[in-house]
């Protein structure tokens, strides 16, 4: 698949509980994408495989930012998105799903997104966090919660086994360890700018078919907080 859309995102005046905007900002962004998906099953699956990867850039970009200090006294950041040039956009996502016995299967997952030519703008670049997707360039990562990390690039591996205890009842584990905050500027990558982070889930599913349930405890030892994060119904 292969397109050009549209996308406006407007905030007034608090995205974050340390971070307020007022304003909006906009850009076209054309892209090549393409999807497999094996699986047997939409949620939960016991085996197959499911990939994403899209390529694609992003042109005229146009801005009207204010940003506000904990006085509240607000600064015009516009110049940061207008007049810039292009950036581009690269993401691949791989789920693996493998079963060793009948209610026992293994998660894989393998990820890993990055701009070139960004200039690491908080609402150009990758939401990081969470279980699942809710959001547009977001990449899960356990441990940490939805959005919680904002870089330019991401890359990591995870592993967890899910085991059918009775019925639709299910124990989740899962274990990812990446790095972000690798591309800048002017590189791909850019050792000194790197860092590390892991993660670690342990949860309880329910698969309802129209209407799953999960709940997962979640530790990164780099953020060093624990976190509870409940997951109802699916995303289409």
């Amino acid at each position: 698949a292969a397109g050009t859309y549209f996308q406006k995102t407007t905030f007034s005046p608090e995205v974050a509980t340390l971070l307020k905007f007022k304003g909006n900002t906009g850009k076209f962004f054309t892209y090549m994408k393409t999807e497999s998906n094996t699986t047997d099953r939409p949620l939960y699956p016991t085996r197959g495989h499911e990939l994403t990867a899209e390529a694609g850039f992003a042109w005229n970009r146009k801005a009207d930012i204010e940003i506000y200090n904990q006085d509240g006294e607000s600064t015009d950041i516009s110049e940061l998105v207008n007049g810039q040039p292009s950036f581009y956009r690269f993401a691949v996502n791989f789920n693996q799903y493998h079963s060793f016995s009948p209610g026992l299967v293994m998660l894989f997952n393998l990820q890993t997104g990055f701009h070139i030519h960004s200039q690491g703008f908080t609402f150009d670049n990758f939401k990081i966090g969470g279980i699942q997707p809710i959001i547009a360039n977001q990449m899960t990562f356990v441990g940490v919660n939805d959005t919680q990390i904002n870089s330019t690039s991401m890359s990591s591996v995870m592993f967890g086994l899910q085991y059918n205890l009775a019925g639709s009842f299910m124990i989740v584990g899962r274990a990812n360890t990446g790095i972000y905050n690798f591309s800048t500027e002017d590189k791909v990558f850019d050792a000194d700018k790197m860092e590390w982070i892991n993660g670690f889930s342990l949860g309880a599913a329910y698969h309802l078919g129209v209407l799953p349930m999960e709940y997962n405890a979640m530790y990164s030892p780099e953020i060093g907080a624990f976190y509870n994060h409940v997951k109802i119904g699916f995303l289409f």
